[in-house]
Protein backbone atom coordinates (compact mmCIF):
# COMPACT_ATOMS: atom_id res chain seq x y z
CA UNK A 1 0.00 0.00 0.00
CA UNK A 2 1.31 3.45 -0.96
CA UNK A 3 1.06 6.26 1.60
CA UNK A 4 0.72 9.74 0.12
CA UNK A 5 0.74 13.02 1.98
CA UNK A 6 -2.22 15.36 1.54
CA UNK A 7 -0.23 17.44 -0.94
CA UNK A 8 0.83 14.35 -2.88
CA UNK A 9 -2.80 13.21 -3.03
CA UNK A 10 -3.72 16.57 -4.53
CA UNK A 11 -0.91 16.15 -7.05
CA UNK A 12 -2.21 12.69 -7.99
CA UNK A 13 -5.52 14.27 -9.04
CA UNK A 14 -3.63 16.23 -11.68
CA UNK A 15 -1.72 13.36 -13.29
CA UNK A 16 -2.87 11.47 -16.38
CA UNK A 17 -0.58 8.67 -17.56
CA UNK A 18 -0.33 8.10 -21.31
CA UNK A 19 -0.73 4.40 -22.08
CA UNK A 20 1.35 4.57 -25.24
CA UNK A 21 1.55 0.90 -26.14
CA UNK A 22 -0.08 -1.43 -28.66
CA UNK A 23 -0.58 -4.13 -26.02
CA UNK A 24 -3.82 -3.97 -24.05
CA UNK A 25 -2.38 -6.25 -21.38
CA UNK A 26 0.69 -4.05 -20.98
CA UNK A 27 -1.47 -0.93 -20.80
CA UNK A 28 -3.55 -2.46 -18.03
CA UNK A 29 -0.45 -3.59 -16.17
CA UNK A 30 0.87 -0.02 -16.29
CA UNK A 31 -2.50 1.27 -15.07
CA UNK A 32 -2.50 -1.20 -12.20
CA UNK A 33 1.03 -0.23 -11.13
CA UNK A 34 0.52 3.51 -11.53
CA UNK A 35 -3.07 3.97 -10.33
CA UNK A 36 -1.89 4.89 -6.80
CA UNK A 37 0.00 7.80 -8.38
CA UNK A 38 -2.37 8.97 -11.15
CA UNK A 39 -6.08 9.67 -11.35
CA UNK A 40 -6.55 9.02 -15.05
CA UNK A 41 -5.05 7.24 -18.04
CA UNK A 42 -4.84 8.37 -21.64
CA UNK A 43 -6.07 5.98 -24.31
CA UNK A 44 -4.76 6.91 -27.75
CA UNK A 45 -6.03 5.92 -31.18
CA UNK A 46 -3.93 2.79 -31.66
CA UNK A 47 -4.64 1.33 -28.21
CA UNK A 48 -8.35 2.13 -28.54
CA UNK A 49 -8.51 0.43 -31.95
CA UNK A 50 -6.56 -2.64 -30.84
CA UNK A 51 -8.68 -3.06 -27.71
CA UNK A 52 -11.83 -2.90 -29.83
CA UNK A 53 -10.53 -5.44 -32.33
CA UNK A 54 -9.71 -7.76 -29.43
CA UNK A 55 -13.18 -7.33 -27.96
CA UNK A 56 -11.83 -5.65 -24.82
CA UNK A 57 -13.57 -2.84 -22.94
CA UNK A 58 -10.40 -1.10 -21.89
CA UNK A 59 -12.32 1.76 -20.25
CA UNK A 60 -14.05 -0.65 -17.86
CA UNK A 61 -10.83 -2.56 -17.23
CA UNK A 62 -9.03 0.65 -16.29
CA UNK A 63 -11.91 1.55 -13.98
CA UNK A 64 -11.47 -1.81 -12.24
CA UNK A 65 -7.94 -0.83 -11.17
CA UNK A 66 -9.12 2.54 -9.89
CA UNK A 67 -8.53 4.87 -12.84
CA UNK A 68 -10.63 6.96 -15.18
CA UNK A 69 -9.96 7.32 -18.90
CA UNK A 70 -9.01 10.23 -21.14
CA UNK A 71 -9.99 9.29 -24.69
CA UNK A 72 -7.29 10.93 -26.79
CA UNK A 73 -8.91 10.26 -30.17
CA UNK A 74 -8.72 13.83 -31.52
CA UNK A 75 -12.07 13.92 -33.28
CA UNK A 76 -12.13 16.14 -36.39
CA UNK A 77 -15.05 15.71 -38.77
CA UNK A 78 -18.40 17.15 -39.83
CA UNK A 79 -20.59 18.45 -36.98
CA UNK A 80 -22.96 15.48 -37.29
CA UNK A 81 -20.14 12.96 -37.09
CA UNK A 82 -18.55 14.80 -34.17
CA UNK A 83 -21.84 14.77 -32.30
CA UNK A 84 -22.02 11.00 -32.82
CA UNK A 85 -18.39 10.64 -31.75
CA UNK A 86 -19.06 12.66 -28.58
CA UNK A 87 -22.05 10.48 -27.70
CA UNK A 88 -19.99 7.34 -28.22
CA UNK A 89 -17.18 8.74 -26.05
CA UNK A 90 -19.52 9.70 -23.22
CA UNK A 91 -19.67 6.52 -21.17
CA UNK A 92 -19.08 5.55 -17.56
CA UNK A 93 -15.35 5.64 -16.81
CA UNK A 94 -14.43 8.42 -19.25
CA UNK A 95 -13.62 11.72 -17.55
CA UNK A 96 -12.59 13.56 -20.71
CA UNK A 97 -12.20 13.21 -24.47
CA UNK A 98 -10.84 15.52 -27.12
CA UNK A 99 -11.49 17.03 -30.52
CA UNK A 100 -9.37 19.29 -32.68
CA UNK A 101 -10.49 22.88 -32.18
CA UNK A 102 -12.57 23.45 -35.29
CA UNK A 103 -15.57 25.34 -36.56
CA UNK A 104 -18.14 26.71 -34.14
CA UNK A 105 -20.65 24.14 -35.41
CA UNK A 106 -18.21 21.27 -34.85
CA UNK A 107 -17.15 22.41 -31.39
CA UNK A 108 -20.74 22.92 -30.27
CA UNK A 109 -21.76 19.55 -31.71
CA UNK A 110 -19.19 17.86 -29.46
CA UNK A 111 -20.65 19.57 -26.41
CA UNK A 112 -24.21 18.77 -27.44
CA UNK A 113 -23.41 15.10 -27.94
CA UNK A 114 -21.70 14.85 -24.56
CA UNK A 115 -24.54 16.63 -22.76
CA UNK A 116 -27.19 14.49 -24.46
CA UNK A 117 -25.50 11.16 -23.73
CA UNK A 118 -24.61 12.05 -20.13
CA UNK A 119 -28.24 12.97 -19.49
CA UNK A 120 -29.41 9.65 -20.95
CA UNK A 121 -26.98 7.68 -18.78
CA UNK A 122 -27.38 9.84 -15.69
CA UNK A 123 -23.64 10.42 -15.40
CA UNK A 124 -21.46 13.49 -15.12
CA UNK A 125 -20.57 14.95 -18.51
CA UNK A 126 -16.93 14.29 -19.40
CA UNK A 127 -14.75 17.28 -20.13
CA UNK A 128 -14.72 18.14 -23.84
CA UNK A 129 -11.16 19.19 -24.61
CA UNK A 130 -9.96 21.04 -27.71
CA UNK A 131 -6.57 20.27 -29.23
CA UNK A 132 -4.81 23.51 -30.18
CA UNK A 133 -1.44 22.70 -31.77
CA UNK A 134 0.23 19.33 -31.34
CA UNK A 135 3.23 19.28 -29.01
CA UNK A 136 5.11 17.35 -31.70
CA UNK A 137 5.11 20.55 -33.81
CA UNK A 138 7.14 23.74 -33.62
CA UNK A 139 7.03 27.09 -35.41
CA UNK A 140 8.79 25.71 -38.50
CA UNK A 141 6.13 23.01 -38.80
CA UNK A 142 3.26 25.47 -38.34
CA UNK A 143 4.72 27.84 -40.94
CA UNK A 144 5.11 24.96 -43.39
CA UNK A 145 1.45 24.09 -42.84
CA UNK A 146 0.48 27.57 -43.99
CA UNK A 147 0.03 29.53 -40.76
CA UNK A 148 2.29 32.60 -41.04
CA UNK A 149 1.93 33.57 -37.37
CA UNK A 150 3.95 30.74 -35.88
CA UNK A 151 3.30 28.14 -33.21
CA UNK A 152 2.44 30.24 -30.17
CA UNK A 153 0.12 32.61 -32.06
CA UNK A 154 -1.69 29.72 -33.73
CA UNK A 155 -2.15 28.01 -30.37
CA UNK A 156 -3.43 31.23 -28.76
CA UNK A 157 -5.98 31.74 -31.53
CA UNK A 158 -7.38 28.24 -31.04
CA UNK A 159 -7.51 28.75 -27.27
CA UNK A 160 -9.67 31.84 -27.84
CA UNK A 161 -11.97 29.86 -30.13
CA UNK A 162 -12.27 27.11 -27.51
CA UNK A 163 -13.41 29.66 -24.92
CA UNK A 164 -15.84 31.36 -27.30
CA UNK A 165 -17.44 28.04 -28.20
CA UNK A 166 -17.69 26.79 -24.62
CA UNK A 167 -15.21 23.91 -24.64
CA UNK A 168 -14.15 22.74 -21.19
CA UNK A 169 -10.42 22.89 -21.80
CA UNK A 170 -7.59 22.68 -24.28
CA UNK A 171 -4.55 20.57 -24.99
CA UNK A 172 -1.47 22.78 -25.05
CA UNK A 173 2.23 22.52 -24.18
CA UNK A 174 2.92 22.67 -20.45
CA UNK A 175 5.39 25.52 -20.92
CA UNK A 176 2.64 27.78 -22.33
CA UNK A 177 -0.17 26.81 -19.95
CA UNK A 178 0.81 29.28 -17.23
CA UNK A 179 0.71 32.22 -19.63
CA UNK A 180 -2.62 31.11 -21.03
CA UNK A 181 -4.04 30.76 -17.52
CA UNK A 182 -2.98 34.31 -16.69
CA UNK A 183 -4.64 35.52 -19.88
CA UNK A 184 -7.88 33.54 -19.65
CA UNK A 185 -8.18 32.79 -15.93
CA UNK A 186 -9.97 29.62 -14.91
CA UNK A 187 -12.20 29.52 -17.99
CA UNK A 188 -10.30 26.51 -19.31
CA UNK A 189 -8.74 23.33 -17.98
CA UNK A 190 -5.27 22.90 -19.48
CA UNK A 191 -4.27 19.39 -20.55
CA UNK A 192 -0.51 19.49 -20.92
CA UNK A 193 1.61 16.82 -22.65
CA UNK A 194 5.37 17.11 -23.07
CA UNK A 195 6.17 16.65 -19.37
CA UNK A 196 9.63 15.38 -18.48
CA UNK A 197 11.15 13.95 -15.30
CA UNK A 198 14.74 12.86 -14.78
CA UNK A 199 15.43 13.45 -18.47
CA UNK A 200 12.66 11.09 -19.64
CA UNK A 201 9.95 12.45 -21.96
CA UNK A 202 7.65 11.12 -24.68
CA UNK A 203 9.36 10.49 -28.00
CA UNK A 204 8.76 13.07 -30.72
CA UNK A 205 7.93 15.93 -28.37
CA UNK A 206 9.21 19.36 -29.43
CA UNK A 207 7.45 21.31 -26.66
CA UNK A 208 8.88 20.02 -23.37
CA UNK A 209 8.68 21.22 -19.74
CA UNK A 210 9.69 19.72 -16.40
CA UNK A 211 7.00 18.39 -14.08
CA UNK A 212 7.54 20.81 -11.16
CA UNK A 213 7.53 23.92 -13.36
CA UNK A 214 4.38 22.71 -15.11
CA UNK A 215 2.31 22.80 -11.91
CA UNK A 216 4.12 25.81 -10.47
CA UNK A 217 3.17 27.92 -13.46
CA UNK A 218 -0.40 26.68 -14.00
CA UNK A 219 -2.86 25.82 -11.23
CA UNK A 220 -5.63 24.51 -13.46
CA UNK A 221 -3.74 21.91 -15.46
CA UNK A 222 -3.70 18.15 -15.83
CA UNK A 223 -0.28 16.80 -16.72
CA UNK A 224 -0.10 14.05 -19.32
CA UNK A 225 2.93 11.95 -18.42
CA UNK A 226 4.00 9.10 -20.66
CA UNK A 227 7.54 7.86 -21.15
CA UNK A 228 8.70 9.88 -18.15
CA UNK A 229 6.97 7.16 -16.10
CA UNK A 230 6.53 4.13 -18.32
CA UNK A 231 10.15 4.00 -19.51
CA UNK A 232 11.63 4.47 -16.05
CA UNK A 233 13.53 1.47 -14.61
CA UNK A 234 11.21 1.60 -11.58
CA UNK A 235 7.84 3.09 -12.52
CA UNK A 236 6.51 3.29 -8.96
CA UNK A 237 9.61 5.06 -7.68
CA UNK A 238 9.54 7.48 -10.62
CA UNK A 239 5.82 8.21 -10.22
CA UNK A 240 6.23 8.88 -6.50
CA UNK A 241 9.12 11.22 -7.31
CA UNK A 242 6.82 13.03 -9.73
CA UNK A 243 4.22 13.61 -7.01
CA UNK A 244 6.90 14.82 -4.61
CA UNK A 245 8.17 17.27 -7.22
CA UNK A 246 4.62 18.58 -7.66
CA UNK A 247 3.58 18.61 -4.00
CA UNK A 248 5.09 21.98 -2.95
CA UNK A 249 2.83 23.75 -5.48
CA UNK A 250 -0.44 22.06 -4.44
CA UNK A 251 -1.90 24.98 -2.46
Amino acid sequence: MVFLTEQEQKARERVCVALDTESVDQALEWAKILSPFAKSFKIGKSLHLIAGLEGRNIISEIAEVGGSSFLDLKGHDTPDQIRRYAMAATVTGVNMFNIHVGSKAMNEAALEGAFEKSKILGIEKPLVIGVTELTSLNTADVLRLGNPRGYEAAMLNKAKIAIEDGLDGIVCPAKFAGGLEKKFGNKLRFITPGVQLNGLVNEGQKQVYDIASAVRDCRNSILVVGSAYTKAPNMEKQALLGLREMAPYMN
